[in-house]
């Protein structure tokens, strides 16, 4: 009997054969939705079944297999290179050299990251593992489809071949991102399906989505039967948005992929975008015969798990997949350990899955691993990036190109929602040379909401620079002793510095920042709306942090200049439900520290357009004025691009949504639970040093995302006065990636606003 697993402690087994065909079956399940130009889908499917069937098929030979049973080492035993060679042996009459390089890749590298690099290779090794592997596999009567151990002996020549043929696909006039989405897609299945069936783990039949009926159902309840001039327009929008979605032929809704939703602040785009998802989902259920599944990707963990709660009022068993994630939320019968919860939380076995934007498109401009377990679970699914224009302007470009080819190749329908759309269609045509972008927005007669809106009022004060005195002078005179405000500067150190000053002042007043932990974000959240219920006058003082998204309504505003978008979002917070003080003011002044978060262009180019007092029913034109000039730059990310065509992974594995250079996680132990935490996952480090078993590993996992809850990240420039202690040095023969407060000294190095720093140099968002 030839084994792909052998667990000699339970004295458990999984025939090869058993193993090649499982993951074979599943790589070709649900591929309705794919299309690649020049690929027939039949020579794709028949691509994914081989390197299903091959992919472990080096395991059949005597080195791995005594090796897996008895333990016995031997140099001989590896099997991934074994295994490539195998299927490029075998299929090289079935495809197209191209097809063939990239089904080899996909199985070399399968226990590992993506690379196109080769080490080293011992061509004598190959040959003796090869012929090891016919011996083995006829000893065995060893019987698999496409399998013909009758061919001639393996010729270096041919692998060789194959393994330079990259050469000849990145040549400049054969260049085409197509080879890079084909590979991620192959790859991805092929891990997603060979961790799974190796763990046991089964498809299990998903939930079927609801009804648009239920979600009517969950809005009358949500609003409590209550009817205002707010709610009516949001039941109002959401007609709109579906009856475009209706008027569509479904040729059109096939070749239509990529949808905007552009409406203001507070008018319902969450429930909307729902029912576009459900509608959505319908529709190409009875075109492509398999339901789409629901993927919605959110800037901010926080915004996410406030949308959260909607989504899991209306769908049931919503996969929710972000840094902080808690596993043990998830009751799911079928779950039976947490090995299980953790693996098919990261290869989204879900029809309805929540995430961030760094978690969704990290998974597809990646080598990892990890990261490329999810992607293929991307096609035929409904997106919706919220708030798209919170991505970083620099990869406009980038990020709309890619939305594009996936859209194209996996069959994915992309909704970008906000109330300040980026012209992101536009730069991703900058880097498209081979199709165009197009999209369709779904609230067809939009800019009549927005012209509509009477709700808040910009009011620029630039006539010098304002220094900290100067904003709390501001707010004292403008703003009445019983409102509520927002106040929302640039720099953590700007707005640590306004928040002692106010407070020295005498007012109520509440600050919010990435210098908190996760923990006391979401605290400090849940104050402001209780304050605000009780119409209990206070100051929020914030950085960036609260501009999208968030569901909190205050009475008045005040923004340092930053990006147009950026002052819009902020607007979005005041007067949000329409029933105060008809154009709320938003104070717009200047600190002079804009250029040290944002680029200096975009700082001026807003400068110019906040030439006076600007009504909300102004926004819409203003907004796209701003985005049609912002077109004029050109300093956007061309380099990742680029290494999509030239299957560069090195490169391509250099995008990063944010930038963590030069940054720390520093763990603060301010209660008993993180003291508990920190406590169990220590004694799981020292027995998973002992028994490398994945329970364990996957409980340091979870210990590791509760513990991530009570870390801040900050500088290396800002703990230069005030450096913590290494984790080992508080828990020792523990090596941690972090900086520890242990409980005694949390004071010395933590407050309400955060992480103290002597320099008070801001790590900006």
């Amino acid at each position: 009997m030839l084994y792909a697993h052998f667990d000699r402690d339970k004295n458990e087994e999984q025939l090869l054969y058993d193993h090649l065909k499982n993951v074979s079956d599943l790589m070709t399940d649900r591929l309705c939705y794919l299309s690649f130009e020049g690929i027939p889908n039949e020579d794709f499917k028949k691509l994914l079944t081989l390197v299903g069937r091959y992919h472990d098929l080096g395991k059949a030979t005597t080195y791995f297999q005594s090796y897996l049973t008895k333990g016995i080492e031997n140099e001989l035993k590896s099997h991934s290179f074994l295994s490539s060679s195998v299927f490029v042996k075998m299929c090289e009459d079935s495809f197209s050299k191209e097809l063939i390089y990239l089904g080899l890749i996909a199985i070399y590298n399968h226990h590992g990251s993506l690379s196109t690099y080769f080490d080293s290779i011992n061509w004598n090794d190959l040959i003796k593992q090869y012929n090891n592997f016919i011996k083995t596999v006829k000893e065995n009567s060893f019987n698999m489809d496409y399998l013909d151990i009758d061919r001639s002996e393996l010729e270096i020549k041919e692998i060789e071949e194959v393994i330079k043929y990259k050469n000849r696909m990145i040549n400049i006039r054969r260049r085409t991102p197509l080879h890079f989405f084909v590979l991620q897609y192959i790859f991805s299945s092929l891990i997603c399906f060979d961790k799974l069936d190796s763990a046991g783990i089964y498809r299990k039949q998903q939930e079927k989505l609801p009804t648009i009926a239920a979600l009517d159902d969950h809005i009358l309840k949500k609003s409590k039967g209550q009817q205002s001039n707010m709610q009516n327009q949001r039941n109002e929008i959401r007609c709109k948005v579906l009856e475009t979605i209706n008027r569509l032929t479904d040729e059109e809704l096939k070749n239509n992929r990529i949808f905007t939703f552009t409406a203001p602040t507070g008018a319902g785009k969450t429930l909307t975008s729902v029912a576009a998802e459900l509608r959505l989902s319908e529709r190409l259920k009875k075109i492509y015969g398999t339901e789409p599944n629901i993927i919605v990707a959110i800037p901010f963990v926080n915004i996410l798990e406030q949308t959260k709660e909607d989504y899991n009022s209306i769908f049931k068993n919503v996969l929710v997949h972000h840094c902080l994630s808690n596993l043990k939320e998830y009751d799911e019968s079928d779950m039976t350990n947490l090995h299980e919860k953790s693996l098919l939380t990261d290869t989204w076995e879900s029809n309805v899955i929540m995430t961030t934007f760094v978690q969704f498109f990290e998974s597809i401009l990646t080598a990892k691993n990890n990261r490329l377990m999810k992607l293929n679970k991307m096609s035929g699914s409904i997106v919706v990036l919220d708030e798209i224009q919170s991505l970083p302007p620099q990869y406009y470009p980038l990020l709309g190109a890619v939305i594009k080819k996936i859209s194209d190749y996996y069959g994915i329908w992309f909704i970008l929602m906000t109330a300040t759309q980026p012209k992101i269609i536009e730069y991703a045509n900058m880097l498209l040379d081979d199709s165009e972008m197009s999209a369709i927005e779904l609230l067809q007669d939009g800019r009549r909401y927005f012209m509509e809106l009477e709700r808040t009022m910009l009011i620029p004060c630039f006539e010098k620079i304002y220094e900290i005195d100067d904003i709390a002078e501001l707010i004292h005179k403008t703003k009445p002793c019983y409102r509520n405000a927002l106040v929302v500067v640039n720099t953590i150190a700007s707005s640590i510095e306004l928040y002692n000053k106010l407070i020295k002042d005498g007012h109520t007043v509440l600050y919010l920042s990435t210098n908190l932990i996760s923990v006391d974000r979401k605290k400090v959240i849940e104050d402001c709306q209780k304050l605000i219920k009780d119409k209990v006058p206070f100051i929020l003082v914030s950085t960036q942090t609260i501009e999208a998204g968030v569901d909190l309504d205050f009475d008045i505003g005040y923004r340092d200049l930053a990006p147009l978008e950026s002052i819009i979002q902020v607007a979005g917070r005041v007067n949000r439900n329409g029933k105060k003080v008809p154009h709320s003011p938003v104070y717009i002044f200047e600190s002079g520290k804009g250029s040290q978060v944002y680029k200096l262009y975009r700082i001026d180019k807003t400068k110019k357009y906040l030439s006076g007092n600007i009504k909300e029913n102004e926004y819409v034109n203003l907004v796209d004025s701003y985005y049609t000039e912002m077109l004029e730059d050109k300093s956007y990310n061309r380099e990742i691009w680029e290494a999509v065509h030239k299957l560069d992974y090195e490169e391509i594995s250099k995008f990063k949504l944010i930038d963590e250079q030069n940054i720390h996680d520093v763990i603060i132990e301010k209660d008993d639970i993180i003291t508990e935490a920190l406590e169990e996952y220590c004694a799981l480090r020292k027995e998973y040093s002992k028994n490398k078993s994945y329970d364990i590993r996957d409980e340091i996992k979870q210990k590791t995302m509760l513990i991530n809850q009570y870390t801040v990240k900050v500088r290396t420039n800002k703990l230069v006065k005030n450096m913590p202690w290494r984790f080992n040095e508080i828990y020792s023969y523990i090596d941690a990636p972090y900086l520890i407060v242990p409980k005694p000294n949390v004071s010395q190095f933590y407050n309400c606003t955060g992480f103290i720093s002597e320099n008070n140099d801001a790590f900006f968002y």
